[in-house]
């Protein structure tokens, strides 16, 4: 069970030296940077703190109004909750991981409402009142200086949009984990939840982040995607990229055993194109070999 947790271990050296300098002097867009570096670092606790220090700037622009435009720090703190738990897998069984990462994922689906205020219940089911709020969200970063100069966002890293790709990732990764919690039996007394509705959801999430008709045929959109592309400056060998969710979403169509997907995606994707390339004749076995070559 615990082979398909879905996160990729960090092996980082970065130093934060300089973290410590100025601090008081942070705007939002500073803590929510070092909140990924503290991140890479696999410093999780001091990463969360870091956020929640962005969720006190309430006028995020410095334009003397208040907005508490705070998605890209809810974001961060979804992804650090999650992999401190997965830090501290040994002190949980699989129901207590499960129950963390429920919880760490409802921040993804914190929104702003149509009055402009926080609904924090993590319903996942709002999906268009989510939407609509990133959407203003990423509009609202993509102007990082205000109107007296003030440039919020100066280094190398991603202010505007990046925090909505990061956040269907997270998704991605976390109903193939249900998908695979659930396929285990590992909640047997409830019986009214399936697997196959994780499934069905992580396939369809996935496919849409990479392909514009859905189809594994045609994995056209995406197509630089890198978890660190849009994170400061670091020594991460973090890797989590384009080519890691597609071999996931073979490795689900291969646990359900729809061999023809899970080569199609493969070939579509140019993985392991030494042994997926003949759509006509499927060696199972080459599906396996090539997802368990890659951590996932």
């Amino acid at each position: 069970m615990r082979k398909y947790l879905f996160y990729i271990s960090i092996f980082l050296f970065f130093s934060c030296d300089e973290l410590q300098e100025n601090e008081g002097s942070y705007n939002y867009y500073d803590y929510v940077k070092y909140g990924w570096v503290e991140f890479l670092n696999r410093d999780y606790g001091r990463a969360i703190e870091y956020y929640q220090d962005a969720l006190l700037v309430n006028d995020v622009d410095e334009n003397g109004v208040v907005d508490n435009m705070h998605h890209s720090a809810y974001v961060g703190i979804s992804w650090a909750k999650t992999f401190e738990a997965i830090s501290n897998l040994s002190n949980y069984d699989n129901s207590e991981i499960n129950s963390l990462f429920d919880d760490a994922i409802k921040y993804m689906c914190y929104y702003k409402d149509t009055v402009g205020e926080w609904n924090t219940d993590g319903n996942c089911d709002a999906l268009n009142a989510i939407e609509s709020s990133d959407v203003n969200a990423s509009e609202f970063y993509n102007d990082i200086t205000n109107l007296s100069g003030i440039t919020f966002c100066e280094e190398e890293y991603c202010c505007s949009d990046c925090f909505i790709n990061d956040k269907k990732v997270s998704f991605i990764y976390f109903y193939a984990y249900k998908y695979y919690y659930y396929n285990a039996g590992n909640d047997p007394e409830n019986t009214d939840v399936s697997a196959d509705l994780f499934y069905n959801v992580g396939v369809y999430l996935a496919l849409n982040f990479l392909s514009s008709t859905n189809s594994t045929s045609n994995l056209d959109k995406n197509l630089t995607y890198d978890f660190n592309n849009g994170k400061p400056e670091n020594n991460s060998q973090f890797s989590l990229d384009r080519e890691r969710i597609i071999v996931l979403l073979s490795q689900m169509y291969l646990k359900n055993h729809d061999y023809v997907n899970a080569a199609t995606i493969l070939f579509n994707g140019h993985i392991c194109a030494e042994t997926i390339n003949d759509l006509d004749d499927i060696d199972v076995q080459s599906i396996i070999d090539c997802v368990d070559s890659f951590e996932l």
